[in-house]
C-alpha cells in the first residue's frame, strides 16, 4: 500500500456503535475514559498514514456516546443478545427451514443547507443537492442489498455475494400526511462557527450535527433517516468535522438483558453522510456534486450495513483472533484502501481478506459483497431491534390517502417456559380501507400450536395470537410472521418468541466464583471455577408464603470486591423480569470462601409464584465500586461466575383434601369479558386473576351468606389472552385457566 501525505480530507464512517471493552486486566486496574476530548485512536492514526484519510472513527465516536449515556448498550451485550437470534437463523437454514422474509425500508433524505438554491446545474460547494443525486442513492442502495444482476451490486466478484433481502423505497408520506417525494430540506444555519469571517455553510463539531438530528428527525419507526449537510471547521486530528465522509448509529435493543435505549439514543437515529459523498456518479445528469474517489455510492452502503448491525470483516483489530461474528468472512488484520489482493491471515484457510466486502475500506469500484452471515445478522437486526422491526410495517412509501391497514404488536416480543405466549396487536384502517382481513401465523416451533382471536377483523380494533404447546420446544428464538390478508392487501409483521433462559457462559479469565450455595436442602460447595456452572440437577422444596434462608459464599480471587445476585423464575416465563425475581445477596472482598454481606438473605416464594419447577440463577462478579456494576442475571461479563439451580415449587395450602371444591366452575369460557363463577362454599370468596407471566391483574373479596357462590364479574377492559383465576375460601383454594377473546 503507498503512503499519501495528505491532510485529513475523508472520514469513511464516523460512528458504528463497537464499544471499547473495558477488560479487565490481571490486575484489576480499572480504566477511566477521557469525558472532554475526542481521543484519536492508533487504528485512525494509521489510517490516515496509509492514505491521507481518517476513514472511520468507530471506536472514538462510541466511546463518546458511553461517556454521555451510561446506559447506552455496549458491543457485548448486542452480541450476546443476537448470538442465538442469528443461530436460530442459521440452524433453520441447515434444516431447510429458512424462511425468506424480504424487509421494505422507508427512506427520507434531510438536505441540509443554508439557504443555497437547489444544485440543478452541479455548482461545486453547493451543499443543497438535487433530488436526482439524493434519489440515485436509494437506486445503490437496492443494487446492493438486492445483488441486483446487472448492475455493479450483483457483480459478485467474490462468488460468495447473497440477496440480502431488503428494499429501500423513498418515503412518499411525511409526518404531517402530505406527499413527499422522500427529500426533506432543511433551511438551517450551523450552530458553531470558528472561523472569522465566519462560514455560514459548515458543520464544525459532531455534537451540532447530533443536535440538528434531533432537530430534523423524523419517527424512527417509520423512517429510516439520512442527512447530507457540508462538513468544515478544523480537521479531525484538530477536533472539527472538516473531511467527514458519513456515519451511522448502532440499533440498539429495549427490554433485553443488559440493554437500554435510554439516553437520546432514538432522537439521532440514522445515517448521516457528507454531500459530496451521496449518491452515485453512474446516474449523473449534470446536477451531481461528488468527490472524485468515493462516487459510486458505497459509503453509504457501508454505513447502512453499520446502521444494520454489521461490523468491519476485520473487527476493529490488528489480529487474527478478532471477529467480526461473520464466519464466511475471512479474517483479516487490517483495512484495505485498494483493491489488490492481500490474505493478511493465511491460517484461517479462508483464503484472500475480502476486499470487495461492503464493509471493508477498499474503492467504491471493487466492493459487491454481503455475505451469507453477514445476511443472518441483518436479518436478525431487523426481527428484534426496536426502530428497525418496526419499519417492514410502515406505510410512509405508499402514497398519502392510499387505503390501507397496519397491525401493530402492543406488550412486545415473549417468552415461554413451556407456558402459552401471548401476543396482542392492534389493528387499524387507514384512509377508507373497509376490506376484511384475515389474520395467519408462520414460523411458530414445530409441534406448537396457534390460537388467533378473532381470526379476522373488517374494523379497527385489536386480536390476540396465542402460541401453545410448547412444552416440547426446543429452545432457541423463534421469528413468528403474523400476516393480514385482505382482497386487495397484503401486510406482515415480525415478532421474537424466545424459549428457555437466556444464556450465560461467564469468563474463566479470573477465579472469581460462587464456593456454596445454600438454601433448603441444596448445600453445594463444591469447588467452582469461573464461568457457568449448571446445577439444575440440584432440588429443594419451597413452599408458598414460607421464608427460606438463603446464603451465598464466594471467592473473590484476591482482595478484590464481588457483588453477588440471584434470579428465581417464579412465574415460569423463562425471562427474570419482575422486580421480585431479584434478590440482592450484597458484597464480598478479600475472601477465598466467605459469606456475602447479605448472607442469609431471607426468600419466601410470592402467592403469585407458578408451582411446579422452576430455575434459580446465582451469579457473582468483580467490580471496582460498590454498588454499580452488578451481575446480570445474563452475564457474560469478564470476571465472574453463573450457577443454575432449581426450586420447585408447592403450596401447602392448596392439598387435594383442603382444595376440593365440590364445585367450581367459571362461564362463559372463552369469554368476551364477562363470566360466571359458581363456588361450592358457604363463606366469603377472594377472586385474582394473574396473566400468564404471574402478574395480577385483578383482586377482590366478596362476602356470601349463602349456601352457594354465585356472581358475575366483568373483565371486558383487559387484552385478549390466556390468564388464571384463583378463588380462595376458608382455607381452600383452587385455579383454573381462562381465555378472554
Amino acid at each position: 500500500m503507498k503512503t499519501i501525505t495528505l491532510n485529513i480530507s475523508l472520514i469513511f464512517c464516523f460512528l458504528f456503535a463497537v464499544a471499547t471493552v473495558n477488560a479487565q486486566s490481571p490486575t484489576k486496574n480499572s480504566q477511566t475514559n477521557n469525558h472532554s476530548s475526542f481521543n484519536i485512536t492508533d487504528g485512525t492514526l494509521e489510517s490516515l498514514r496509509q492514505t491521507g484519510f481518517a476513514r472511520c472513527l468507530t471506536v472514538e465516536n462510541e466511546i463518546e456516546l458511553q461517556n454521555k449515556y451510561p446506559n447506552r448498550a455496549t458491543t457485548e451485550a448486542f452480541e450476546r443478545m443476537l448470538a442465538p437470534i442469528v443461530a436460530r437463523i442459521q440452524a433453520d437454514r441447515q434444516a431447510g427451514r429458512a424462511q425468506q422474509v424480504i424487509y421494505n425500508i422507508p427512506v427520507v433524505v434531510h438536505v441540509i443547507h443554508n439557504g443555497d438554491p437547489i444544485n440543478n446545474s452541479g455548482a461545486a460547494g453547493n451543499e443543497n443537492i438535487s433530488d436526482a443525486q439524493a434519489l440515485s442513492q436509494i437506486n445503490v442502495m437496492n443494487e446492493d442489498y438486492r445483488k441486483m444482476a446487472g448492475t455493479n451490486g450483483g457483480a459478485n466478484t467474490t462468488g460468495v455475494a447473497v440477496d440480502v433481502q431488503i428494499n429501500f423505497c423513498m418515503a412518499q408520506t411525511d409526518p404531517n400526511g402530505n406527499l413527499t417525494n422522500g427529500v426533506d430540506r432543511q433551511n438551517i444555519t450551523p450552530y458553531t462557527n470558528t472561523a472569522t469571517p465566519a462560514i455560514v455553510d459548515d458543520w464544525e463539531l459532531q455534537s451540532d450535527v447530533e443536535t440538528m438530528k434531533a432537530n430534523t428527525q423524523w419517527d424512527p419507526t417509520l423512517y429510516l433517516n439520512m442527512w447530507t449537510f457540508k462538513p468544515g471547521g478544523n480537521s479531525l486530528n484538530l477536533g472539527g468535522l472538516d473531511g467527514l465522509l458519513g456515519y451511522a448509529q448502532f440499533p440498539s435493543n429495549s427490554g433485553l438483558p443488559g440493554l437500554s435505549t435510554s439516553g437520546g439514543a432514538a432522537n439521532t437515529d440514522g445515517v448521516v453522510a457528507a454531500y459530496d459523498a451521496f449518491g452515485t456518479i453512474a446516474s449523473d445528469d449534470g446536477t451531481f456534486i461528488l468527490n472524485a474517489i468515493y462516487n459510486l455510492g458505497r459509503t453509504m452502503t457501508h454505513e447502512v450495513g453499520h446502521w444494520l448491525g454489521l461490523r468491519h470483516i476485520w473487527g476493529d483489530s490488528t489480529t487474527c483472533s478478532n471477529d467480526d461474528f461473520c464466519a464466511d468472512t475471512p479474517d483479516a488484520t487490517t483495512a484495505h484502501y485498494d483493491c489488490a489482493t492481500y490474505d493478511t491471515c493465511t491460517a484461517d484457510g479462508l483464503g484472500n481478506d475480502q476486499v470487495q466486502n461492503y464493509m471493508d475500506y477498499s474503492n467504491d469500484s471493487c466492493m459487491d459483497t454481503f455475505t451469507q452471515n453477514q445476511k443472518d445478522r441483518i436479518q436478525a437486526v431487523m426481527a428484534v431491534s426496536p426502530r428497525r422491526v418496526e419499519l417492514n410495517s410502515s406505510t410512509v412509501c405508499n402514497a398519502p390517502n392510499t387505503p390501507n391497514f397496519t397491525m401493530t404488536n402492543t406488550n412486545g416480543n415473549q417468552s415461554s417456559c413451556g407456558n402459552d405466549a401471548i401476543f396482542d396487536f392492534s389493528y387499524t384502517q387507514l384512509n377508507g380501507f373497509n376490506e376484511n382481513t384475515v389474520f395467519t401465523v408462520t414460523g411458530n416451533p414445530a409441534g406448537s400450536s396457534v390460537t388467533i382471536v378473532p381470526t379476522n377483523l373488517n374494523t379497527d380494533g385489536t386480536f390476540s395470537v396465542t402460541i401453545g404447546n410448547l412444552s416440547g420446544a426446543a429452545n432457541g428464538n423463534y421469528t413468528i410472521t403474523v400476516t393480514g390478508t385482505s382482497p386487495s392487501l397484503t401486510n406482515t409483521v415480525n415478532v421474537i418468541l424466545s424459549i428457555g433462559l437466556c444464556s450465560s457462559v461467564a469468563n474463566t479469565t479470573f477465579q472469581t466464583s460462587t464456593t456454596l450455595v445454600n438454601i433448603g436442602t441444596i448445600n453445594n460447595s463444591s469447588a467452582k471455577p469461573s464461568g457457568y456452572s449448571d446445577y439444575t440437577a440440584m432440588t429443594t422444596d419451597v413452599n408458598i408464603g414460607q421464608a427460606y434462608p438463603l446464603t451465598i459464599n464466594v471467592n473473590t480471587d484476591g482482595a478484590y470486591l464481588v457483588q453477588t445476585k440471584v434470579w428465581i423464575d417464579w412465574n415460569h416465563n423463562c425471562i427474570f423480569d419482575v422486580p421480585s425475581e431479584e434478590y440482592n445477596l450484597g458484597s464480598a472482598s478479600n475472601v477465598s470462601d466467605g459469606s456475602t454481606s447479605l448472607s442469609p438473605l431471607s426468600i419466601t416464594p410470592p402467592a403469585s409464584a407458578m408451582t411446579g419447577p422452576t430455575t434459580m440463577r446465582v451469579s457473582s462478579k468483580y467490580t471496582a465500586t460498590a454498588n454499580t456494576d452488578y451481575p446480570t442475571p445474563c452475564e457474560n461479563g469478564a470476571d465472574g461466575e453463573v450457577e443454575d439451580y432449581t426450586l420447585n415449587v408447592i403450596n401447602l395450602a392448596l392439598s387435594v383434601n383442603e382444595n376440593e371444591f365440590q364445585q367450581f366452575e367459571i362461564f362463559p369460557n372463552p369469554t368476551n369479558g364477562k363470566i360466571n363463577i359458581v363456588l361450592s362454599t358457604q363463606d366469603n370468596v377472594k377472586v385474582s386473576l394473574y396473566d400468564i407471566q404471574g402478574r395480577i391483574i385483578y383482586k377482590e373479596e366478596f362476602n356470601n351468606n349463602a349456601t352457594t357462590f354465585n356472581t358475575e364479574i366483568n373483565f371486558g377492559s383487559i387484552a385478549s389472552g390466556v390468564y388464571l383465576l384463583n378463588v380462595e375460601s376458608k382455607g381452600k383454594r383452587s385455579t383454573k385457566k381462562l381465555v378472554k377473546q
